[in-house]
């Protein structure tokens, strides 16, 4: 039980790292495009309403990574 602890540990930490130095993520809706293909009833392409075109998206840990950085500074 303590070697998966100790492993689910450091995934932990590996992943607050990402998050620090890659605190964005290509959209997996639009896979980093910005738009969604055409629709059958449409001829043009729309910008993803996920990413709002931009194509990346923040990760899920990042916001928890920022929030506990700028506490940390006060």
């Amino acid at each position: 039980m303590n070697g998966l602890a100790a492993l689910a540990l450091i995934a932990a930490l590996l992943y607050a790292g990402v998050c620090v130095f890659w605190p964005l993520a290509a959209c997996g809706r639009c896979k980093g495009s910005g738009r969604l293909s055409p629709q059958w009833d449409r001829g043009h392409a729309r910008v993803c309403p996920r990413c709002k075109g931009k194509s990346w998206r923040p990760r899920a840990g990042a916001t928890m990574v920022r929030a506990l950085f700028a506490r940390r500074g006060r």
